[in-house]
């Protein structure tokens, strides 16, 4: 009689056995552990690759006046925007 292999004596065994009767659940396994691989991976290839790093994004937002001058003229009208009118 074959049953279910036990996953921690035979392990190989196991994902043979996984990988023929529940593909889903096993490539799904095999796919999120992964993620953190490419984590420690992928940096280094992409800036041997010539990728350079994204900018920063800011973490303030525009001056208040900047803001309010924004407001001030799209509420006055002085700027059209085309196909508004």
């Amino acid at each position: 009689m074959s049953g279910k292999p036990d996953l921690w004596r035979t392990p190989f065994r196991y994902f043979r056995w996984a990988s023929h009767e529940k593909p889903a659940i096993f490539w799904s396994c095999v796919g999120a552990s992964l993620g953190p691989i490419s984590l420690a991976v992928v940096p280094p290839i992409r800036h041997r690759l010539g990728d350079p790093d994204r900018e920063k994004i800011p973490l303030t937002y525009p001056s208040k006046f900047i803001t309010y001058y924004v407001l001030l003229v799209s509420w006055a009208g002085l700027v059209s925007y085309g196909g508004f009118d």
